[in-house]
């Protein structure tokens, strides 16, 4: 018989149990060729910090070993905005991922069936509340099971790739790619962050940043503060261009990981210049497939990516409901 087990990664969540939960995401990441956890909730399991998630776990019944996982993360509205998309939700939430062994025995619709409803348990057990269920390039089982729970669809984020390098006449419009210096650790935090936060003012994600969040990204293996590009105007900060790698990929691939412009510079093209410029510096890394991620609702952003040769490759979908 299969069991979930839900344990706090704080409290009780064992060294064995840490490292089974890492080899099921590394084992599912090449299986799915998708990224298994987004990056906050990949920060808070490997810190295993408790208060802003909670691991379930699903168990083989005959060996106890760890075939499901699912992270629930504690989510907060931006700037009093309405949480993650949700127009019904306002103050903290929960949004929920699922991860599955690819050698897992159990079908993966009955799997994931029985984590979420794990999760809705979670919730109700704690007085209540929002859910949000996210997931990548959903199959129209993974529809049917959110439908079966009450979910509906919330937000979208679509993935959008081309090919590296852009070349000279390639995109439409002359090629202005405005000047730019690298990000300098230990002087540009404070700038960095109150540009970030003007430009993505009540955004769900990448709102209401803090400055031990982006020290806290510093620290990564992947951080190159020579691919995190700025751009000044009149004695500040104007934009940015912040770009990460992907060497495990199949493709490498070179993220558009944060881009923004500050409002106060907006309209002059900054936008285009900067993503062109991180484009620019990822083909210098050798790689050959730009990425980066767009909300479905971003227009503006949709329209001025594809003027530059994004295509969509997949949608990463939450659902989301109160319980």
């Amino acid at each position: 018989m299969r069991h979930v087990e839900a344990v706090e990664a704080r409290a009780g969540m064992s060294r064995e149990d840490m490292a089974q939960v890492t080899e099921l995401l590394a084992e599912a990441r090449k299986a799915n060729a998708l990224h298994v956890l987004g990056e906050q909730q990949r920060l808070e399991l490997n810190a295993g910090s408790g208060g802003d998630f909670l691991a379930l776990l699903e168990r083989d019944g005959e060996t106890c070993r760890i075939t499901g996982y699912a992270h629930m993360h504690k989510v907060r509205s931006a700037g009093g905005s309405a949480l993650s998309g949700d127009p019904a939700s306002r103050g903290t939430g929960w949004e929920v991922q699922v991860v599955l062994h690819p050698q897992s025995s159990s079908p993966p619709e009955e799997a994931t069936r029985r984590l979420l409803r794990a999760a809705a348990e979670h919730v109700r057990r704690r007085g209540g509340g929002w859910l949000g269920y996210w997931a990548s390039a959903p199959t129209a089982s993974e529809e049917d099971l959110a439908a079966e729970l009450g979910l509906v669809k919330s937000r979208e984020i679509y993935q959008l790739r081309r090919p590296l390098p852009v070349k000279e006449g390639e995109v439409p419009g002359a090629r202005d790619v405005p000047a730019i210096r690298h990000f300098i650790p230990g002087s540009d935090e404070q700038a960095w962050v109150a540009v970030n936060n003007r430009a993505f003012a009540g955004h769900p994600d990448q709102g209401g940043w803090g400055v031990q969040r982006l020290l806290t990204l510093e620290s990564e293996a992947w951080f190159d503060p020579q691919g995190f590009l700025i751009h000044e105007r009149e004695g500040r900060m104007a934009g940015f261009c912040w770009t990460k790698v992907h060497p495990d990929e199949e493709p490498a691939l070179g993220e558009i990981y944060v881009i923004a412009v500050d409002p106060d510079f907006s309209g002059r093209g900054l936008g285009r210049g900067l993503t062109l410029a991180g484009l620019d510096y990822l083909a210098t890394k050798g790689l050959s497939v730009g990425m980066l991620y767009v909300d479905e609702t971003n227009e503006a952003a949709r329209r001025l990516y594809g003027s530059l040769g994004f295509s969509l490759h997949h949608v990463d979908r939450m659902y989301s409901g109160r319980f």
